[in-house]
């Protein structure tokens, strides 16, 4: 059994190079930009106006009211004493010094009466950003209003980190699928709802198994699984129990095991293996708060997602048992709130939290811990 620090030393060293993919914006969400991005041009791209109202060439009035200036057009330029009728996001006429708004002027035949301030009410070229300044940094994650940003500055596409296909495969002769009917002595498999949803939010393409606990049979799948897929994750069956089987499947698949057995709580039989053709395996718990929890320390860190660890004050006091670090779901404010939870299998104490607090031995309130977010939330 090797440290917490020791087992994200072999995952780092096992992560793939970086390469990207372009893909289309709106298929882009819960993706990370895989280089930075800059301003193809000035925002706002000219200066326009930020109210209906009236465009003014001098101050003060009245002024001479000579034209309509809708969105969209290009409008002739204004000297002093005259006015336009201008719309929201209309471009600004060259002369204007103020907008108007139409609720502070009056109409009086031709002529506008009304009060202005010199440069109010307009949006001027570049006031957000300057062509070329940085709009989104690298490893940015791809949320609706980074979404918004790129469609504005009318990218189409945008680079992503490109992520390997997937095979997650859910083991034990207990498992029934959502929508069978309940049975004596069997349970729901529910890790590999969450997992894929994360997965597939993250770019993988993902294929699913389910398999019993016969070694021969569950042998056979895993090759024909890993076949197609570059990174192979089980869930369950490498423990020591007498149906423990995946393990030896596995090495006997050629591959090479640098942890099995971590010291942390919950978790502690999670796995990593690789081969010499670039295959990655990862070896979870069956326990659904311990599967979430590896998955959230050592999968997502190998797949990019390298939420760092904060500091912060904990709650109230909290009694490690053992000499493993423990991983608790937590809620993170002015202080970091662990949950008390029944046990490993006990997903229902995840719910609802932001993060995994980090408790190396027992605290009293306000002792130093660490947090880090769930890593399928922004950064």
């Amino acid at each position: 059994m090797i440290s917490f620090e020791e087992a994200i030393a072999a995952v780092d060293s096992v992560r793939p190079s970086t390469q990207s993919v372009s893909t289309s914006v709106v298929e882009a969400l819960g993706r990370r930009t895989a280089h930075a991005i800059v301003a193809p041009f000035d925002s706002p791209p000219f200066s326009n106006s930020a109210m209906d109202g009236y465009a003014v060439g001098s101050l003060p009035g009245p002024w001479r009211w000579v034209a309509s200036v809708p969105a969209g057009c290009v409008p002739e330029p204004l000297e002093q004493g005259q006015a336009a009728r201008i719309f929201t996001g209309a471009m600004i006429p060259q002369g204007t010094v103020a907008v108007i708004p139409q609720e502070d002027a009056r109409e009086d035949g031709s002529v506008l009466v009304g009060n202005a301030c010199e440069d109010r009410h307009i949006r001027r070229q570049g006031e957000e950003l300057r062509q070329g300044d940085l709009l989104i940094p690298a490893g940015t994650r791809i949320d609706p209003p980074v979404l918004s940003i790129l469609a504005a500055f009318g990218f189409d596409r945008v680079s992503v980190p490109a992520m390997p296909r997937v095979a997650l495969v859910s083991t034990g002769a207990e498992l029934l699928a959502s929508g069978e009917r309940p049975s004596p002595g069997k349970i729901f498999e529910s890790n590999s709802a969450a997992l894929t949803a994360v997965l597939q939010t993250w770019g993988c393409e993902v294929t699913n198994l389910r398999l019993g606990d016969d070694p021969r049979k569950g042998s056979l799948a895993l090759k024909g699984a890993l076949g197609a897929h570059e990174v192979l994750i089980t869930i369950g069956g490498i423990s020591v129990g007498d149906f423990d089987w995946v393990h030896q499947a596995v090495s006997q698949m050629d591959f090479e095991t640098h942890f099995r057995g971590v010291a942390i709580k919950p978790g502690k039989p999670v796995a990593l293996g690789t081969r010499s053709d670039g295959k990655v395996w990862f070896g979870l718990p069956g326990n659904p708060l311990s599967a979430i929890v590896t998955f959230s320390l050592f999968v997502a860190r190998f797949m990019g997602e390298d939420h760092p660890w904060v500091d912060g004050r904990i709650s109230r006091p909290w009694e490690c048992s053992g000499d493993r670090e423990e991983f608790v779901p937590a809620d993170l404010s002015d202080s970091v709130q662990p949950r008390r939870v029944v046990g490993s299998h006990a997903i229902l104490g995840a719910l609802g939290t932001t993060g995994l607090a980090r408790i190396d031995g027992s605290r009293k309130a306000g002792d130093a811990v660490l947090y880090t977010p769930w890593p399928w939330g922004s950064r």
